[in-house]
């Protein structure tokens, strides 16, 4: 099946969704170092402009830095079976040192 968004934003949130529903978990790990600008609770849970974005849904976006996989393998020694899915960007502002996505795969 294909849909078409109108924005990047509703991509990234579907691409979340699809994630949640193949899986059947919660939680997201998000890279906090490349911000998505998404206008969805997922991602504005996330930022320091987060008024009106209850608790509970804020809990359910982890996040981790980009070429820091320590922090990514330990969202998932934290929460074991229960990430849904991982959203960055291959590279932004940085680019990807010791093997960062080889590693995330």
């Amino acid at each position: 099946m294909v849909k078409f968004c109108k924005d990047g934003s509703d991509a990234t949130t579907a691409a979340m969704k699809l994630a949640r529903a193949w899986t059947g978990r919660d939680l997201l790990a998000c890279c906090h170092d490349q911000p998505f600008f998404a206008t969805n609770d997922w991602f504005i849970g996330t930022t320091p402009m987060d008024a009106g974005i209850p608790q509970r849904v804020k809990e359910l976006t982890l996040t981790f830095g980009y070429n820091d996989i320590s922090s990514l393998e330990a969202l998932f020694q934290q929460y074991p079976g229960q990430i849904a899915g991982i959203i960055m960007e291959p590279a932004k502002y940085d680019e990807p040192t010791d093997s960062f996505l080889h590693q995330v795969q």
